[in-house]
């Protein structure tokens, strides 16, 4: 159809602290408890991912350089991956059952008790505790909370330092549940500023007062900090890239080494992802094989497992990425069928990528390789019938699973019907489509309207040898053998009186498809005669919209512009209603935009609807190409299709081949000469009889 230009359709995390406190620290590297790997690294990375800016601390002059320190750095910990069947949070009090599905209620803490004079002169213990599965510690004031904790998978790793709950100066504890962890300040200010960035206050955890002091280390390649009471383990670690930032706090009791059993002496290297890839059920026949990668593990998380696999026979050029389905065992699996790889023999490259949690894509080594062979070089393929129309006589042969070793020249199917033998035999050339299935589209005008049953053999031509490769059978009838015609018309056919279409039926011709406007600013000034003498002449009569929309407003404001056109002419609401979209501008977002104009034409009282467009605008359609277009959200028979296979084609030829058998409508040309000295025609077939009846 046209434009009002004459267009033909073209086919065609910065929180200072943490939660790991290595608490005696030992000069020798081979006291380990929690892990310095997984309990440090981890478990103190308190960062957000967004950057705050905080007053000064006063905890020493060096431990003050925490803020900017920590809040330019994005820790690891914020990707950690947890258990998905663990709950965010059981109360909005609690964000220590945020991390361990644990329903205490003692260890809320957004309040502060009062003290009586008694209380005022007994010490408390901080008692740590660390959750290897998470990599964090925690530290809680509460006896009953560290037994509960101790039975859901945390260690018990004994008392931190001691305080009295009513002296020295409020530590106050913060829980950000998208990182899942804690954090501990004594600064009010910076308590503040965090509640206003997606942490949750959690009120005063415990006291820094005291003759002992809680020292603080930084690690900026790992990105954590650790408290320590232990003046030894502060020198040593200072030794092992660790800055020493000075005093954090103040706790009660004996300095050094604490009673914490299993405390870390010093980080360990940071864990690295890992993967082993093992090539497994080769077969010889076919040069199928499996890959299966086990050992998947990632600090990060592991999102998906990647594996790119490709021949050395032509570098790169049949170069696979495949994504690995996890398996019951927890390992990943990948069969590879070498007709992905153009049936190429030789050694085959595999190589492993995980995808991180945090969207991160790395490659793990070493790489793989195995050796194909493929003996069996016959060619394969399963034969089906699909689309059977019973009203026409036609119907659809898919060619599918298709092995062939050594290329495909051609697939050929021969089509008879039992009546009269083979007299009708005809040999059709299967076309490839974009899901690497073949088609053959058979039409029982092409054999001389037999009725009955119908035979296909179907046979492939590999490296010029012909193989007879499968056959299949359907029973095939039909009711007419003429299929309706009609044409749309535009302003540029101009004026068309009652007797130009009475010579248009008497030609066939039963419908009639108006442009009566475009996009919001054209309507087609011969549009008013065009339809009142096309209903004259006792012809069906429907109407387009040429569109433009590339948004939903426009598609709506396009089709209240077309609504209103129709109105105008008095158009009845049950009126065939067509969306013409071809303009290429209108492919972004299409399928929303073009449910957005149904929606509104259903709103304004118009659900008769058709859209028109090219074959290759659909995702499904004999071109072997893939369109923008998806048919499944709006129904294959809710389309109208042009396709012109030759410049000129007579109403015979376009029964004969009858394409798009299961859309509403084909537009076969658009250079019908029907009427002498006029403007051509473009002209239809109606496989619905929407548009003609």
């Amino acid at each position: 159809m046209r434009s009002k230009y004459m267009k033909s359709l073209g086919l065609g995390a910065t929180c200072l602290l943490a939660m790991s406190v290595p608490v005696a620290a030992n000069t020798t590297e081979t006291n380990q408890s929690s892990d310095v790997s997984g309990a440090q690294v981890s478990a103190t990375q308190a960062t957000s991912s967004e950057e705050i800016t905080v007053t000064e601390t006063n905890i020493s002059s060096s431990a003050q350089t925490d803020t900017s320190t920590a809040a330019t750095e994005e820790p690891s910990v914020s990707r950690r991956s947890a258990p998905e069947t663990e709950e965010s949070s059981t109360t909005e009090a609690s964000s220590v059952t945020s991390s361990t599905s644990i329903t205490s209620t003692t260890t809320t803490q957004t309040e502060s008790a009062p003290v009586t004079q008694a209380e005022a002169t007994i010490e408390q213990a901080l008692y740590r505790l660390y959750q290897p599965d998470l990599r964090v510690h925690l530290y809680t004031k509460d006896a009953n909370e560290y037994a509960v904790l101790a039975g859901r998978g945390w260690r018990q790793e004994g008392e931190a330092w001691r305080f009295v709950s009513n002296q020295g100066e409020p530590v106050y504890r913060l829980y950000q549940p998208d990182l899942r962890v804690h954090l501990y300040t004594k600064d009010a200010n910076e308590y503040a500023v965090l509640a206003g960035r997606g942490w949750r206050q959690e009120g005063e955890a415990f006291r820094s007062h005291g003759n002992i002091p809680v020292y603080r280390l930084y690690h900026p390649g790992l990105r954590v900090h650790l408290y320590t009471k232990d003046a030894n383990e502060y020198t040593v670690l200072a030794g092992r890239g660790w800055r020493q930032e000075g005093i954090a706090f103040y706790g009660l009791g004996s300095a050094g080494s604490s009673t914490a059993s299993n405390t870390p002496v010093a980080p360990q290297v940071a864990k690295k992802p890992t993967g082993t890839v093992s090539i497994q059920n080769k077969n010889s026949q076919n040069g199928n094989f499996d890959i299966i990668v086990s050992n998947v593990d990632s600090p990060l998380g592991v999102s998906s497992v990647l594996v790119p696999v490709w021949s050395d026979e032509k570098g790169q050029d049949d170069l696979v990425w495949y994504e690995a389905a996890r398996q019951a065992d927890g390992s990943y699996k990948v069969s590879v069928q070498s007709k992905n790889h153009g049936y190429s023999t030789g050694t085959y490259q595999v190589h492993l990528y995980l995808v991180q949690k945090d969207g991160t894509k790395i490659g793990i080594s070493p790489s793989t390789t195995t050796t194909v062979e493929i003996k069996d070089t016959v060619p394969k393929a399963t034969v089906r019938i699909e689309n059977i129309d019973r009203t026409y006589g036609f119907f659809d042969v898919r060619i599918t699973d298709l092995y062939v070793p050594k290329g495909i020249e051609s697939i050929q199917a021969a089509v008879w019907a039992d009546v009269g033998g083979q007299n009708d035999v005809q040999h059709y050339e299967a076309t490839k489509q974009s899901d690497g299935s073949y088609l053959v589209p058979v039409r029982i005008s092409n054999h001389k309207y037999e009725q009955g049953n119908y035979n296909i053999s179907l046979s492939i031509t590999s490296q010029g040898q012909k193989y007879n490769v499968a056959q299949a059978n359907t029973l095939i009838s039909y009711t007419k053998t003429e299929i309706p015609r009609f044409i749309d018309v535009s302003s540029h056919n101009g004026t068309l009186s009652v007797a130009d279409y009475k010579t248009l039926a008497a030609n066939g011709i039963s419908g009639v498809v108006v442009k009566l406007s475009e996009a919001v600013s054209y309507l087609n000034p011969y549009a008013e005669g065009q339809v009142k003498n096309a209903l004259a002449a006792g012809l069906k009569v429907s109407v387009y919209h040429y569109s433009h929309f590339t948004s939903k407003e426009e598609a709506k404001a396009e089709a209240q512009y077309f609504v209103a056109a129709a109105k105008k002419l008095g158009l009845p609401t049950s009126t065939l209603m067509v969306n013409d979209i071809e303009e290429y501008a209108t492919r972004k977002n299409i399928n929303d935009n073009m449910k957005a104009w149904e929606e509104e034409m259903r709103r304004l009282g118009y659900s008769n609807l058709i859209h028109y467009t090219g074959a290759s605008w659909l995702d499904d359609n004999s071109l072997g190409v893939v369109g923008p277009i998806q048919t499944s959200q709006f129904g294959m028979t809710n389309f109208w299709v042009a396709q012109y296979p030759y410049s000129t084609m007579t109403p015979a030829q376009a029964m004969s081949m009858s394409l798009h058998a299961r859309t509403a409508a084909w537009q076969y040309t658009s250079k019908a000469t029907l009427l002498p000295g006029r403007s051509f025609f473009d002209v239809n077939l109606d496989y619905t009889n929407r548009f003609t009846k």
